[in-house]
């Protein structure tokens, strides 16, 4: 197997992964619970082209949707376990979808949309 990520290493950027973790409802409103950061590099995001963009429902056109690449260990939403965010100049991203590119190299395409979030 090709590993094509190396390829990229002028392109990555450090940014913050935040896990999600398991979440619950409380009287019908999902509380989601705050999950272990860590450092990870990723490419730097590019903006998503249209045939991207159709994956997406129609409200989360509204988001600011973009495209990097990782080397592994960032999910999606799964039941009741919340999505994983990167955090990456003072802009926070949900991992909307993850793509598996094991067949051309090592790593992951992961869709990620912008939520507005206030620094601790």
């Amino acid at each position: 197997m090709f590993p094509l990520l190396p390829f990229f290493e002028s392109e990555k950027v450090t940014a913050e992964l935040v896990k999600g973790s398991d979440g619950y409802y409380n009287e019908g409103v999902w509380v989601s619970a705050t999950g272990a950061s860590s450092e990870i590099k990723i490419v730097f995001p590019q903006p998503v082209n249209q045939k991207e963009l159709q994956m997406f429902a129609d409200g989360e056109h509204i988001r600011n949707i973009v495209k990097t690449w990782v080397e592994g260990g960032v999910e999606t939403r799964d039941k009741l376990k919340d999505a994983d965010y990167i955090q990456y100049e003072d802009r926070r991203y949900k991992v909307m979808q993850v793509e598996d590119r094991s067949f051309s190299g090592n790593y992951l395409k992961v869709f990620m949309a912008e939520y507005p979030y206030k620094k601790a």
